[in-house]
């Protein structure tokens, strides 16, 4: 039922404005970007539409196709979908196919680099953000991230110089029992890696003087709590809220300005979130938070 539980336990009416729409494929993912929402779809398609017209197609094989090259679209059977907004563009991976970028113009391509007009050194990532000059790709099945070049969001390890793209391995602080990256963010100037257990904090953007390599460094490690996957963390104006197994989380400086804290907002409902989480594996790829900025509310939705 649409409704949402008060402080005092009551049950109220959740209103909304529904908008109905019809689509061929079934809807991955879908978020507002450049006055429209758009919508993410297993068939590999993306779809535009706001709240007058019809969707319309804005990438799909046919779009791709007249890219030059001639390259193919996504391919059907995409099942995950991640993106972080870059310099007034968004960027979308989905764990299978070359990443794409969508101006504010909604006009698609794929991510590549500019000197060479390629795309052959992108990398397929699973999940991405975008921390000032960088734009950080993370994977399924390893701790270890690509952080693209310095201004440069699509180059990256392989492409021609200037190039200070690198490889940054978080194996040795990642949780021994579980070492797979569930999502990344970024959170006032800094990376935040989200593992089950843990979250590591990444400052990026210190450049060697001598070889003008780029040097990232660990500054912060929370290592009792998680997320429970890469849409159940959501940003206000002063915290990192993030749904995790142990309950929900607000993660701020402390009151020196030295370190991260997180401080518990779901002491009430911790055991009811817990009884109704499902495995690890699933609960990564269906449940998801967003967030009511004008009710001061967030919702957790869970399949």
């Amino acid at each position: 039922s649409n409704m949402f539980v008060e402080e005092d336990q009551a049950q109220q009416l959740r209103f909304g404005t529904k908008l109905r729409r019809e689509y061929v494929s079934a809807i991955i993912d879908a978020f507002y970007f450049a006055g429209h929402i758009l919508t993410f779809h297993a068939d590999g398609t993306v779809f535009k539409f706001d709240n007058v017209n019809a969707p319309v197609a804005i990438w799909n094989d046919a779009i791709a196709g007249a890219l030059p090259g001639a390259p193919l679209g996504w391919a059907s059977g995409v099942t995950h979908i991640d993106h972080a907004e870059d310099g007034g563009n968004l960027i979308v991976h989905n764990d299978r196919d070359k990443p794409i970028i969508i101006n504010d113009l909604l006009v698609v391509d794929y991510l590549k680099d500019l000197a060479t007009n390629t795309n052959i050194n992108t990398p397929i990532g699973r999940h991405c953000a975008t921390v000032d000059k960088y734009h950080v790709v993370a994977f399924r099945d390893t701790p270890e991230i690509i952080i693209s070049a310095t201004g440069a969001s699509g180059t990256y390890v392989g492409d021609p110089a200037p190039n200070d793209s690198l490889i940054y391995n978080l194996g040795s602080y990642a949780p021994t029992r579980n070492r797979k990256i569930i999502a990344t963010k970024a959170f006032k100037g800094l990376l935040f890696v989200f593992f089950v257990t843990s979250i590591v904090i990444v400052r990026l953007g210190k450049i060697d003087a001598t070889s003008g390599d780029h040097i990232p460094e660990v500054v912060d490690i929370l290592d009792s709590i998680g997320a429970i996957s890469h849409r159940s963390i959501f940003i206000t104006e002063k915290d990192l809220v993030v749904y995790t197994r142990k309950g929900v989380y607000r993660i701020r400086r402390n009151s020196l300005g030295t370190a991260f804290e997180p401080v518990q907002l779901s002491g009430d409902i911790d055991q009811l979130l817990s009884k109704n989480l499902p495995k690890v594996g699933s609960a990564t790829g269906y449940s998801f938070a967003v967030q009511d900025k004008i009710g001061k509310k967030s919702f957790f939705f869970i399949r």
